[in-house]
């Protein structure tokens, strides 16, 4: 398993070009400013630093060599249901990050797409909120205010 972030998005509500545009100037600024703090992000297979994608289709990235995992992804259309999910109204994705340093981009970059897209995405964790704590670091820092949580915050038992 691993540790992983959940995104789904409505296949009939989340193709607004405008949310994809706001969602793609912020990921960047996201990134950007993660990497000022010494996160290095790379291309979608964890190996080019500086070269994530961010086109006007697809924004994706990854960690770098053993600081990363598996590649965080988000499309301006949303993808094809595959035959096992059709039916669904909400297209399913994930990232299992390993919590490597890049998880403060995909946690920032998740509470961002909430923002961005609202009802039309859901948005769930492995981690508690405690955990996304680097994440609502870097998005406090990028946009000037604390992002909502995207999912119901349940408390770390001890």
């Amino acid at each position: 398993m691993g540790y992983t972030h959940y995104y789904s998005r409505k296949i009939d509500g989340s193709n607004s070009p405008e949310a994809y545009t706001r969602f793609r100037a912020g990921a960047e600024r996201l990134i950007v400013e993660a990497h000022a703090t010494g996160i290095t992000i790379g291309d979608g297979f964890g190996k080019r630093p500086g070269y994530w994608e961010n086109t006007d289709s697809r924004v994706a990235f990854n960690g770098v060599g053993d600081d990363a995992h598996e590649t965080f992804g988000w499309d301006q259309i949303c993808g094809m249901q595959p035959d096992w999910r059709k039916g669904e109204a909400m297209y399913f994705d994930f990232c299992k990050t390993a919590q490597k340093p890049y998880d403060a981009v995909v946690t920032a970059c998740l509470l961002w797409l909430a923002e961005c897209y609202g009802d039309a995405v859901e948005i769930s964790s492995d981690g508690y909120w405690s955990e996304w704590q680097a994440g609502r670091d870097l998005f406090r820092t990028v946009f000037g205010y604390d992002a909502k949580p995207p999912f119901v915050v349940e408390e770390m038992s001890v």
